[in-house]
């Protein structure tokens, strides 16, 4: 007889291939979640970066594998109004290292020129 907690890890079995150098592809019991796209950042280098694409945010997924993978710390940039996807980071261990904020412009906020000619 399972447990709960070993029921749920049967009918959840996540899975994750490198399909090519920079992208990993997630499956759920076989079903393809959709991808991880990693890339670097010349001016920063002590990271990898991670662009996630998933159908669903609702799953855990083992970052420990990429992280060993790509023998680097990882990193996600995404806008805050991306709540899934910051719950999702947070409930496998992501910390959030800085945020940024934009004020934006209006017309009667400045004024712009052109020295061109």
């Amino acid at each position: 007889m399972l447990s709960s907690v070993e029921e749920r890890q049967r009918e959840m079995t996540i899975r994750i291939s490198k399909t090519d150098p920079k992208t990993y592809t997630i499956y759920q019991n076989e079903k393809d979640l959709g991808t991880l796209n990693t890339y670097h950042n010349i001016y920063h280098d002590t990271c990898t970066y991670l662009n996630i694409k998933l159908e669903t945010y609702a799953i855990d997924l083992p970052f420990s594998v990429i992280r060993q993978r790509e023998e680097k710390s990882l990193a996600v940039l995404t806008e805050s109004e991306n709540k899934d996807l910051i719950q999702l980071l947070i409930r496998n261990g992501f910390k959030c290292k800085r945020r940024c904020f934009y004020r934006p412009f209006q017309s009667s906020c400045c004024q712009v020129s052109s020295t061109l000619q």
